[in-house]
């Protein structure tokens, strides 16, 4: 997902792209959601 988002220049910073390589994105999903997906993620509010 860093990669496809570095390419579309969503993420121009290499400390951010390597901090997002780092960080386990399942500690800020809810239970039974697909953490590695790169795909919109519901955040309430009818919002992704």
């Amino acid at each position: 997902m860093v990669e496809r988002l570095q390419h579309f220049g969503v993420i121009t910073s290499s400390k951010v792209a390597e901090v997002m390589e780092t960080v386990d994105r399942a500690l800020f999903v809810p239970s039974g959601s697909a953490p590695y997906d790169d795909s919109p993620m519901a955040i309430g509010y009818n919002a992704t």
